[in-house]
């Protein structure tokens, strides 16, 4: 059994940031004087340090006004409150209202966090269509991760026209900003010449910036090219270590894969057991390449006893996902056997 496919992010990628910058333009004020201007650099402190404490020292309360304020960071940082549950009950709908009101005040993040939870139905309805304006406006305000949603839609033409081009020249603005998953993408479209000229040398090097960044599928990516010495030279051993980064970190197809090296002794001793339990790991997710090898295994005796009603199980569970391999290797098995030749 080979290796699987190599795997773009799934969906539109969540946005978080830790730390926020408070840009305060009412601390620009210049050439003023008298009481109003005593009073309104009076005003500017007192909000730079409602923002100050709400961003640094995670004070609610003072986010709170900082928001009722129309100060965007706060309504931001209070968006982020309530969406992950910190200091406050998660209320997700709430987290909404307050991510719309810090994107009006013209917060790019918080428009982008609006993008993806109206993509998902998080805390208001599912409307792709809104989603795809709410990363327009965040990406045109240079919010990466924002250019890398609105390059998936581009990809596969949701709610905008089908545009291959677009979506890699979003891909690359969202890795140059610092977005890895945007790196990724990109990297997966030049390694396949889809919409772009065909760069395997282009993609190894784009998994390597996606992975660095913490993009799990470019790291599961990377390892199929170091495995096959693809655009590079072969490095099974830390094949079998991005795989396993990628397999802790939830993507299933790396699982597989990693359970692959166990069955060849590539990179890591061999172990059918491991190999086993990882294909099961990866069928259990869905994962086709992971029950074809599953299957494989009880129709061989490799490792477990020989047993064809599951290595057929196996074999249906991937033609159910269309797996022509599986469906072959189905229809194999559920052949019957020739009649016995008369003596």
């Amino acid at each position: 059994m080979g290796f699987g496919r190599t795997q773009q992010t799934r969906g539109f990628t969540a946005i978080r940031r830790a730390l926020l910058n408070v840009l305060l333009a009412v601390l620009s004020l210049t050439a003023l004087h008298g009481c109003a201007a005593t009073e309104r650099v009076d005003a500017a402190r007192d909000d730079y340090a409602l923002a100050t404490a709400c961003v640094n020292k995670a004070d609610l309360d003072a986010c709170q006004r900082a928001c009722d304020v129309r100060i965007r960071s706060g309504c931001y940082q209070l968006g982020a409150a309530y969406r992950d549950g910190a200091g406050v009950e998660a209320d997700i709908v709430r987290a909404y209202r307050e991510f719309e009101r810090a994107c009006e005040l013209g917060d790019a993040t918080a428009c982008a966090e609006v993008g993806y939870m109206a993509q998902r139905g998080q805390g208001t309805n599912q409307d792709p269509a809104r989603a795809v304006r709410y990363f327009r406006r965040a990406c045109d305000a240079n919010q990466p991760t924002a250019c890398a949603n609105l390059g998936i839609a581009y990809q596969l033409g949701t709610v905008v026209p089908l545009d291959l081009l677009r979506a890699s020249q979003l891909y690359q603005r969202a890795c140059a900003g610092g977005d890895p998953s945007g790196c990724g993408n990109l990297g997966y479209l030049m390694q396949h010449g889809i919409g772009v000229a065909r760069s395997p040398l282009r993609a190894r090097e784009l998994y390597e910036q996606g992975c660095a960044g913490g993009h799990l599928p470019s790291c599961g990516n990377l390892a199929i090219m170091a495995v096959d010495g693809v655009a590079g030279a072969k490095e099974p051993n830390r094949a079998s270590k991005l795989f396993l980064t990628a397999c802790e970190g939830g993507i299933a197809e790396s699982c597989s894969n990693l359970g692959v090296l166990y069955e060849q002794g590539l990179g890591v001793p061999k172990d059918l057991e491991k190999a086993r339990k990882l294909f099961e790991q990866g069928c259990d997710a869905g994962v086709a390449d992971g029950c074809i090898a599953l299957g494989g295994l009880y129709e061989r005796g490799a490792g477990v006893d020989v047993d064809l009603v599951r290595a057929r199980r196996f074999y249906r569970r991937a033609c159910a996902a269309d797996d022509k391999v599986g469906c072959a290797r189905l229809a194999r098995l559920e052949q019957p056997a020739p009649a016995p030749e008369r003596p």
